[in-house]
């Protein structure tokens, strides 16, 4: 059963950036923008058994990066990030 908590988590717009479908959120700590997935496993398997990560799902860009390759900016609703300021 799950539990609903008791207080939620704080929420606050942040910059994000998309690029060809996809959304780059702020990274929760580091002073980065990771795609979905970032550090998570897939659930893919090799024909061995091997578990991998998807491929690119563990590259961290900058916000020059994004905007290089014409990244459009929009805004999210995320919870609290350290190294990045909320919009206003």
């Amino acid at each position: 059963m799950i539990t609903p908590m008791k207080t939620p988590a704080e929420t606050q717009h942040y910059l994000t950036y998309v690029l060809n479908g996809i959304t780059y959120v702020p990274h929760y700590t580091k002073d980065c923008y990771v795609s979905p997935g970032y550090a998570e496993y897939s659930g893919m398997q090799d024909s061995h058994g091997n578990k991998f990560y998807a491929p690119d799902t563990n590259k961290e860009y900058s916000a020059h990066e994004l905007e290089k390759a014409g990244a459009t900016k929009t805004a999210m609703l995320l919870w609290t990030r350290s190294k990045f300021k909320a919009l206003r």
